[in-house]
């Protein structure tokens, strides 16, 4: 009974566990801010778009700015002013490495592209945007999947909603996690996020030690 016990308090361990990381699209010019994340399985992408108009698509190391019809994909984010009234959310379900870039135009060609999980040596971000500045970019077809689009609460900005229906299953490291119509609002409050964060986390910390100090 303990050991079963205990074995659902792990999954739920590594949830509680999970954090979030925000990703600024198109601020301040054609760059993902941060550009290089380390993200481990369960972890959460966010990303908030600027203007005018970006999108985050998946490609591979060998073929920058190609678009994965199969992986992550955003569909375009237009914003008119300050920073759009909708997120994406990406969870993570693998530690190897995740190529993302933005499709819109030659944005991806400009460096606008970014890596989860970078190896740290031979397949640099570095060395795929050498590499992006010849491709030619492509787009997924269809509207956004291998994501969450959601309601960026705390917005400010006026900005046209991205298409809300789509047919492709993500693959990668990106999880399936569903696509079409926007699920519930996201909080973009990374701080009351932490909080809930630790509380589920020093909860979840304190069944698993009783379970434990019982088996003992």
């Amino acid at each position: 009974m303990q050991l079963t016990v205990l074995s659902a308090v792990v999954p739920l361990l590594s949830i509680a566990l999970a954090k979030t990381t925000k990703i600024d699209v198109g601020e301040g010019g054609l760059k993902f801010d941060p550009d290089t994340v380390t993200a481990d399985k369960g972890d959460v992408l966010e990303f908030h778009f600027y203007p005018e108009d970006h999108s985050v698509a998946q490609s591979t190391f060998d073929k920058p700015c190609i678009a994965d019809e199969t992986g992550v994909w955003s569909g375009f984010m237009p914003v008119t002013t300050g920073v759009g009234n909708e997120t994406f959310s990406v969870t993570i379900n693998s530690t190897d490495p995740l190529w993302l870039y933005c499709s819109q135009g030659q944005h991806c060609n400009a460096g606008m592209a970014m890596v989860v999980n970078e190896p740290k040596s031979g397949n640099t971000l570095a060395a795929y945007k050498a590499a992006a500045k010849d491709a030619k970019p492509t787009s997924p077809q269809g509207n956004y999947h291998g994501g969450v689009v959601a309601s960026a609460t705390n917005s400010t900005s006026n900005s046209t909603s991205a298409s809300t229906s789509a047919s492709s299953t993500p693959s990668g490291t990106a999880s399936t996690q569903g696509s079409g119509t926007s699920t519930a609002p996201a909080s973009t409050s990374t701080t009351g996020a932490a909080v809930k964060l630790e509380t589920a986390g020093l909860a979840v910390l304190g069944l698993a030690g009783l379970v434990v100090g019982g088996m003992i």
